[in-house]
């Protein structure tokens, strides 16, 4: 088994100080000033016609041209200021106030998993264009065979059907959430990818034992309800020597301590707004114990600074991960 631990040099993210912690602090506490208010949002959007309730404008007004609030639609349901705060705090960790204004379009997403789903799908394209990621994730799905079944745990918006290429013979995809759908088939159609989308948890994966030759998971565990588990499921459904193929942000080592209290600071925040993440879980352990230690190859490091025009990476509290691979024995 191999376990890395890279040394931070000045092409990796910088350690941290107070300067720092203090600047984190800082380019917080807007966005969640911003995200906590329970009255009116301060920027209310009209919807777009395509959302907007037929034969309505989308600003309610006293029938002689005087115009007062907008109104946010979906369907025929009109999204009050409460709704909307809500949606707003459980989306703007993921992808900053500025994301959250520019791209979630919460004012016309009915429900959390809605709004969830459109923050994932347009938040994240920074963090999977890095090259860093581009490089580990390249190397981790190299570990697919050609003609393989896979079956990918949370599988979100489908960044990782880019990856899979002509060697997947199909893609199983199991999500719990819905409102992903259309982003999984737009990125299936993109790639050419033969995939079967599967509602459901990863505690309780729908599928026979010893039936999928590799799992895989990336940025799962850390919302799941039992890592525990959804790795016995993992096991359970893979075929003998069959792969499970793992990437996830885990907390922080321990000679980055600045960092690792920024994530207990917003952990709690995390956890609530989107949809259950936390930032301090590393399954480094569960994996060992459920696979065994002689079959599990991984290393943990800590995303560098270089692509980033900031001193902090983007989604620098995601910055520290694990990558690997499990071998069902």
């Amino acid at each position: 088994r191999r376990r890395i631990d890279l040394a931070l040099s000045s092409k990796m993210m910088p350690r941290p100080s107070p300067r720092m912690f203090v600047a984190l602090l800082a380019s917080l506490l807007p966005s969640l000033a911003l995200s906590m208010r329970t009255g009116a949002p301060p920027m209310r959007r009209q919807p777009s016609s395509s959302l907007a309730k037929p034969g309505a404008s989308g600003l309610a007004g006293d029938g002689n041209g005087v115009v007062e609030q907008p109104q946010r639609f979906y369907g025929d349901q009109i999204l009050g200021d409460a709704e909307y705060a809500a949606q707003s705090r459980r989306a703007f960790l993921l992808g900053g106030s500025g994301a959250l204004l520019s791209t979630c379009g919460c004012a016309a997403v009915a429900g959390k998993q809605g709004c969830f789903a459109n923050m994932m799908a347009e938040g994240m394209k920074d963090y999977e264009s890095l090259p860093e990621v581009q490089s580990f994730k390249r190397e981790l799905f190299s570990n697919i065979p050609a003609g393989a079944e896979v079956l990918e745990i949370g599988v979100g918006s489908g960044p990782n059907l880019k990856l899979y290429g002509s060697k997947a013979k199909k893609v199983v995809a199991l999500e719990p959430n819905r409102s992903f759908d259309k982003f999984i088939l737009e990125a299936a159609i993109a790639t050419n990818t033969n995939i079967e989308i599967v509602p459901g948890f990863a505690e309780k994966i729908p599928l026979p034992d010893n039936s999928i030759e590799i799992v895989v998971g990336t940025m799962v565990m850390c919302s799941v309800h039992s890592v525990k588990e959804s790795l016995s499921e993992v096991r359970r459904v893979l075929k003998p020597g069959g792969k499970y193929l793992f990437t996830e942000h885990v907390r922080a080592p321990d000679n980055m301590p600045l960092l690792g209290a920024a994530q207990a600071i917003a952990d709690p925040l995390q956890n609530f707004f989107a949809e259950g993440c936390h930032l301090q879980r590393n399954p480094s352990n569960t994996i060992d114990r459920t696979f065994g230690q002689s079959n599990v190859e991984a290393r943990e490091f800590v995303l560098s600074s270089k692509d980033s025009t900031s001193l902090l990476p983007p989604h620098f509290l995601l910055s520290p991960h694990m990558v690997g691979c499990a071998t069902k024995g």
